[in-house]
């Protein structure tokens, strides 16, 4: 009895040559790696998805908190004072920063300017929600703001911000 090479696949001549318990065994052998093959594919395929969903379930976990953070340029010192409902949209802010579709031109000509590295983003404080049937989550904010507005100064040559009437 011949031996079968495992590590090429044969030619059709080359298997015409072998004896036929030797080619069945060879196309056995054959269909036993190219299914552990697709299987592997297939189990690869299926871990990427589970991760993709874990990490998609992390996203919606993570709690949904309001509060001010600022956008600081560490080449000038210039500070932008942003309130937000959910910290969770400051990846958006960055990738509005990016394609020059953010609100605050000023902010967006100096990200061109200096580039994406140049700044920072700092979480100052999370708005604590109350359990007041009468609290209104927009109208805190908007003091805390405007506390930080008063704190920062964010206006003119120190930030982005504009003074508010």
């Amino acid at each position: 009895m011949g031996t079968v090479r495992k590590s090429k696949t044969l030619q059709e001549p080359e298997l015409r040559s072998l004896p036929p318990m030797e080619r069945e065994v060879y196309f056995k052998l054959k269909l036993i790696t190219t299914s552990f093959t697709i299987i592997a594919k297939n189990k690869r395929r299926v871990n990427k998805m589970d991760r993709k969903k874990v990490l998609k379930q992390q996203y919606r976990e993570i709690p949904i908190e309001a509060g001010i953070y600022t956008i600081t340029n560490k080449k000038n010192g210039k500070v932008c004072v942003v309130s937000t409902r959910n910290f969770k949209t400051i990846n958006g802010v960055k990738f509005s920063l990016e394609n020059g579709g953010y609100a605050n031109k000023k902010l967006v000509e100096e990200w061109k300017e200096y580039g994406k590295d140049a700044f920072s983003f700092e979480i100052v404080e999370v708005l604590k929600p109350k359990e007041d049937p009468y609290y209104n989550e927009k109208e805190e904010l908007a003091k805390l703001e405007d506390k930080w507005l008063d704190k920062l100064l964010p206006f003119g040559e120190k930030g982005y911000n504009n003074r508010k009437n």
